[in-house]
């Protein structure tokens, strides 16, 4: 892949960052990636490749070609690049290749970071407790949290999103009930260079987007997937997104400190009105601000909510029948069912729903246990 033509370009409303991609394969067709921000000023976007380099490492190696940038990047990304990808290709090595990086680290000064933190926000269970932690006279990060940033085209693709101008008021609100700035845009990056967003891409890609924002943020949040008690090979991770920092700006992965359960508890705890009012976590809102109540991450945000005696007040969540969860949970992350089910028997009072979880949580690990007893055969057969 090679990345050229790196420009900032300004429009009424709008600053944007693009580049054009190609490939070393003719039988791939090039592209214009672009990350478009709404009513921000031409000093508040970068115009290096810093960004590009970041999204693009990892399609690099899905692709098995060569990353070649001939703009000059960070000196640490510069040095970073080749780290990320030998952790991919140890995690993935048969989807990741360790392609050859060839990149020009600048030769000139970066600026001073911003003294400013920002954290991405979804709404979900992860982005709301980072945000109320941050919130909370900036003691997390060490300084006051500025701006919330919401992106299309990140959490949905671009051309499957609907609804997403009522998650922009909705975010708004939230901003605007905890006296922070917002940022909003719009990128094509999932669209075209992410395969696989929740378990390859999303770190890079939160990354590139936070990278674009250098000149005006100094501190960028990644909110947590899973705590530090459960760390896998991930899209976004401790280990990698803290790699893709450039000089101006330190990007954080923020709150594996607990579980995705112990996070619903500490939302109610700092702001129950908030958080029951715009706590958004759904699979299939395609951008929009309610909840289906019936995927895999409804029910899983659902049963906290049940074990702390919120659900019924849960605005967000207007389908709160649960004949259907113990189905979902067979379908669920096994390490997100563990935690439930420890959070229901420590913290519950509901017999019922903790026998469930606990049903589910067997019935998953004797699957878990089959499927490793026949890759181990199998590996035993393909070594003779």
């Amino acid at each position: 892949m090679i990345i050229e033509d790196v420009r900032r370009e300004v429009s009424e409303g709008s600053v944007s960052l693009k580049a054009h991609v190609r490939f070393h394969s003719a039988e791939r067709e090039s592209i214009e990636l672009y990350y478009t921000f709404f009513g921000a000023e031409e000093g508040h976007v970068d115009d290096t490749a810093d960004a590009f380099a970041a999204a693009c490492l990892i399609k690099s190696m899905r692709v098995d070609e060569p990353l070649e940038i001939a703009s000059p990047i960070s000196n640490r990304l510069h040095v970073m690049l080749p780290r990320i990808r030998d952790i991919y290709h140890t995690w993935w090595p048969a989807l990741f290749k360790r392609v050859p990086i060839r990149t020009v680290p600048r030769s000139e000064l970066p600026a001073a970071p911003q003294k400013t933190t920002a954290t991405f926000f979804s709404g979900g269970v992860d982005s709301f407790y980072s945000l109320l932690k941050h919130h909370e006279e900036g003691a997390a990060a060490g300084r006051p949290l500025t701006y919330l940033v919401f992106m299309r085209g990140v959490e949905t693709p671009i051309e499957t999103t609907v609804g997403v101008e009522e998650s922009e008021d909705w975010v708004r609100s939230v901003a605007d009930e905890l006296g922070v700035k917002t940022i909003f845009g719009i990128t094509n990056v999932r669209t075209h260079v992410m395969s696989n967003w929740e378990k390859f891409d999303h770190g890079s890609a939160l990354a590139s987007i936070g990278l674009c924002l250098s000149p005006v943020i100094g501190h960028m949040c990644i909110p947590s997937a899973f705590s530090y008690a459960h760390q896998v090979p991930h899209g976004s991770s401790p280990l990698v997104d803290e790699m893709f920092s450039n000089e101006q700006m330190f990007i954080f992965h923020d709150g594996s400190e607990v579980t995705r359960p112990e996070k619903v508890a500490s939302i109610i705890r700092w702001n129950k009105a908030l958080g029951l009012r715009y706590l958004r976590v759904c699979l299939g809102n395609f951008g929009g601000a309610y909840n289906c109540g019936r995927c895999r991450k409804c029910v899983r945000t659902a049963i906290p909510l049940k074990v702390l005696g919120v659900l019924a007040e849960a605005q967000t969540f207007l389908y709160k029948d649960d004949a259907h969860w113990e189905a979902i949970l067979a379908k669920d992350h096994l390490e997100l069912l563990r935690e439930n089910h420890e959070f229901a028997r420590r913290e519950g009072t509901d017999i019922n729903l903790t026998r469930m979880l606990n049903k589910a949580l067997r019935k998953q690990q004797f699957e878990h246990a089959v499927d490793e007893m026949q890759r181990l055969a199998l590996g035993k057969v393909t070594t003779k």
